[in-house]
């Protein structure tokens, strides 16, 4: 948090919630009268009350947890500061025996200071690289080591704080795998509250141009039946490989479970 405050994170609004709950999964998250502020002020209807129940079931069991923060993206392009969708922090509340009763959502956006700066001087992108290289087995100072810290600290910054360290820990060393072998490699993660899929694409870097770009875009939307997309392109000097990181947007409502190998081989 002390973080978020030094220039790393633009505030735009923040709401208390309160989980009224009769069993595990069923219930309420409800708006605490009184705490909005910003964009989510007391004449903002952005989620006022949400059945737990029509929660993607991912996104149920983290809010649920003892997961202290809950890191995600909105489906709310700002009309503050920069067009861009929001982020989402939650900082969950406990009752006296560890129970997650409620949390203070904050929404903003991350500074251009946050997206710039090493992920080793970020305590929350910190500790995951640091648990990430403990689960590999593989030495800091060793050549092996030294490339899973050189592929974390160089993922797209959105993808490092919002997936779980279990997703990275998959995400990371399946690109260890690929080597300098001139494969293409699709590597896709779905947002918690399927709003959008992360797609990371490696392939050799002397094919990667506007056509094929395109095309890759193209594939990905029709398949993953994506309705907006972006994109980002990354060619690092030291390897042969390229890669084009894809952002699509999907409807949350639509069954999202997909064979990304089968996608790959288009």
């Amino acid at each position: 948090m002390k973080w978020l405050l030094n220039n790393n994170f633009t505030f735009l609004g923040s709401r208390d919630y309160r989980f009224s709950q009769t069993k595990k999964n069923v219930g309420t998250i409800d708006a605490v009268s009184g705490s909005g502020c910003g964009v989510l002020g007391e004449k903002s209807s952005s989620m006022l009350s949400k059945n737990l129940a029509n929660l993607p079931a991912r996104a149920r069991e983290i809010l649920l947890s003892r997961q202290i923060l809950v890191v995600a993206k909105t489906n709310t392009i700002s009309t503050i500061h920069r067009p861009a969708y929001t982020d989402y922090i939650g900082i969950k509340q406990f009752d006296e025996k560890g129970n997650v009763v409620g949390f203070r959502l904050l929404i903003g956006l991350y500074t251009s200071a946050a997206y710039n700066s090493s992920p080793q001087h970020i305590p929350f992108l910190r500790n995951k690289i640091s648990h990430i290289l403990k689960l590999s087995k593989l030495s800091p100072v060793g050549h092996s080591g030294k490339a899973l810290i050189n592929i974390l600290e160089t993922l797209p910054r959105d993808d490092l704080f919002q997936a779980t360290e279990a997703e990275l820990f998959d995400l990371s060393m399946g690109i260890l795998h690929l080597k300098e072998r001139q494969l293409t490699r699709l590597f896709v993660r779905k947002d918690t509250y399927n709003r959008y899929f992360s797609c990371l694409v490696y392939l050799p870097k002397d094919r990667i141009d506007t056509s094929l770009r395109q095309k890759m875009q193209a594939i990905l939307l029709q398949e993953l039946h994506g309705f907006e997309s972006s994109f980002t392109t990354l060619l690092m000097t030291e390897s042969i490989l390229g890669r084009v990181h894809f952002v699509i947007r999907v409807d949350p409502t639509t069954p999202n479970d997909y064979d990304y190998k089968a996608i790959e081989k288009n």
